[in-house]
């Protein structure tokens, strides 16, 4: 039993990684642009320059890390890599939420601020809650 539910985690987070870096390379330079607010925001202007290319590398990375979980490849690495993009975007959201200096995360076109918070909800429940981003209330 616990072969089976390593193995559907694996697959789950896999393709969870794939359709959110598919997602994010649909509109690259809009990622770069909210990359460049928050770098705005940490006071890291020297990389806005860079922004673009970072957003790329992001989801690049993000679509070939869990390309390679679901295959096998490299586990205990890949399983790194996943995670410290999990904080990262984690931390960046939370940032957002907490502190309310970047109003939307750019994840979704039309998602109200408000919804801040439950992004960080639904990144520890990918499942559940849906409904939350699918209308906005513009």
């Amino acid at each position: 039993m616990s072969k089976i539910a390593l193995t559907f985690s694996r697959w789950f987070v896999g393709v969870l990684f794939i359709f959110s870096g598919l997602i994010k390379a649909n509109d690259p330079l809009g990622f770069g642009y909210k990359l460049q607010e928050y770098f705005e925001v940490f006071h890291l202007t020297f990389l806005s320059n860079w922004a673009t290319g970072i957003a790329i590398i992001l989801c690049v990375l993000e679509i070939v890390l869990g390309a390679l979980l679901l295959f096998g490849f490299w586990r205990n690495q890949v399983t790194k890599g996943l995670l410290a993009l999990i904080i990262f975007f984690t931390f960046l959201t939370f940032v957002s939420a907490a502190f309310k200096v970047v109003t939307s995360c750019g994840c979704f076109r039309r998602c109200h601020s408000s919804y801040t918070l439950a992004i960080i909800y639904k990144r520890f429940n990918p499942i559940g809650d849906d409904c939350l981003f699918v209308h906005s209330p513009n």
